[in-house]
């Protein structure tokens, strides 16, 4: 369950915030001005949102690599690294 809980709140709350995530799993979500900014949640949410992190990660890097090797077995040029294109279009890398 998702317990709201005002930021401004949270330095008078938050024994009592931590206490209910820990005892109870429930997650305090913190808002500001309604609308929610930050979560207080149990440590297993977070390890599974790490867990699922990497897994999209790892999926992402293959789905990349398989598409860069149909790539070059078309016979398509190996394509141009990222320092390359930041050069060409005269980009410092770090500019924003």
């Amino acid at each position: 369950m998702n317990v709201p809980l005002r930021a401004d709140q949270l330095p008078s709350q938050v024994s009592s915030a931590v206490n209910r995530v820990e005892r109870d799993g429930e997650r305090v979500v913190l808002t500001r001005d309604g609308q929610a900014v930050a979560a207080i949640v149990p440590l297993h949410d977070l390890r599974a949102l790490a867990e699922l992190d990497a897994a999209e990660d790892a999926y992402l890097s293959g789905v990349a690599a398989d598409a860069v090797a149909e790539w070059e077995q078309q016979g398509q040029p190996a394509g141009a690294s990222h320092e390359d294109v930041l050069a060409r279009y005269g980009i410092s890398p770090g500019a924003e």
